[in-house]
């Protein structure tokens, strides 16, 4: 049991360390109940700070994502190059079905 982050959870103002200790121990049962009895301590924690009612702001930046020029370039290079695979395959297709149908 982290008494430590429980302390400091106290310190807070979000439970007596009584509560915060059962609340812990209910955390450890849902989440040996949820992994067969294999604790996994982020699920954990996270669980516990559903309990206590912690909520955390994420702030994620989504940044419109533009290629450089060399990226462009090498995707356009590496679409070309399938394109020239694929048309020689079925070229190669094309001659193993002519001479099998050719008739000497």
């Amino acid at each position: 049991m982290p008494n430590a982050y429980i302390k400091k959870l106290h310190k807070q103002g979000k439970g007596s360390i009584d509560k915060l200790e059962k609340k812990w121990k209910q955390a450890e049962h849902i989440t040996k109940a949820k992994f067969k009895g294999a604790i996994k301590y982020g699920y954990l924690v996270n669980v516990f700070k559903g309990l206590v009612g912690i909520k955390e702001e994420v702030k994620v930046d989504f940044k419109q994502y533009e290629p450089t020029k060399k990226e462009k370039f090498k995707a356009k290079v590496k679409k070309i190059l399938k394109m020239k695979k694929k048309k020689e395959e079925e070229e190669s297709k094309y001659e193993k079905d002519r001479k099998r149908f050719t008739v000497a």
